[in-house]
């Protein structure tokens, strides 16, 4: 969006066009055209009072060249008003003609008299002419200047409403599909009864008579120790083993010999 540029332009130019017409106060313009200068950057000032946003050096520059067009119109009003009303011409017509005869003196008299003849309205053309030359050229100056020195700091949306946040929408609900119930419970099928116990009798066992079992050997020193079970083991009948032979007696002793003492056994 541009910024306003109208109003600014015609205030600096009735600032340039004012100050730049008054008696005794336009000689500030001697001074680096003091008043137009200061037209264009006062139009880039209220230009940028006008504006959210800091002003561009090319809008300071084009609010001054308008403001200097505006002071070169109040100006030639100005000077219109002052030959009507009161016979006056924008120009001193003495410190004119002084300035002719002190720097004048290399310009041929045919032109120097030309130009001391001059009427009022020709001095007006030329005098116009003149000032809208100088007063665009240093009221665009101005408003460079002023575009420079007022312009608000930040980038270019420096100031600028920043846009409402977007409405909140609340989502959609959506309900899940319904969900197909369970089918209903059945309890599984009775297992089968156990099969009844086959009763079995083991085949009968034919065992020798514990009277024909063998006797376990005398000779054995860990015989009688400890209890021993002897289990039979299932197979055929095996034969009695045959018994070992007696030992044979011991000699009788000799008739009148005295029997040795008892002694106990040797231990082993």
């Amino acid at each position: 969006m541009s910024a306003p540029k109208m109003l600014p332009a015609l205030l600096g130019g009735l600032f340039i066009g004012v100050l730049s017409s008054l008696p005794y106060i336009k000689g500030g313009n001697v001074c680096c055209c003091l008043w137009v200068v200061s037209g264009g950057a006062l139009a880039a000032w209220l230009m940028q009072q006008n504006t959210a946003r800091p002003i561009t050096v090319g809008e300071g520059a084009i609010v001054g060249l308008l403001s200097g067009l505006a002071g070169t119109f109040v100006w030639i009003v100005w000077a219109l008003l002052g030959m009507l009303l009161f016979s006056s011409t924008p120009f001193d017509m003495a410190d004119f003609q002084r300035a002719m005869s002190e720097g004048g003196r290399d310009v041929p008299p045919e032109a120097r008299e030309a130009l001391e003849n001059l009427s009022p309205a020709v001095m007006l053309v030329v005098g116009g002419v003149i000032w809208t030359v100088v007063s665009t050229v240093f009221a665009t100056l101005g408003g460079l200047l002023g575009a420079l020195m007022f312009r608000k700091k930040g980038g270019p949306t420096a100031g600028l409403p920043t846009a409402p946040p977007p409405a909140f929408t609340p989502p959609t609900f959506t309900p899940p599909a319904p969900v197909a119930p369970p089918p209903p419970f059945m309890p599984p099928p009775p297992s089968p009864p156990p099969a009844p116990p086959i009763d079995v009798a083991p085949p009968p066992i034919d065992l020798p008579p514990s009277s024909s079992w063998p006797a376990p050997p005398t000779d054995d020193p860990y015989v009688g120790d400890a209890p021993t079970n002897m289990i039979p083991a299932r197979g055929p009948i095996l034969p009695p083993s045959p018994k070992p032979p007696a030992p044979p007696a011991p000699p009788a002793p000799p008739s009148g010999a005295v029997p040795p003492p008892d002694r106990e056994p040797d231990s082993h």
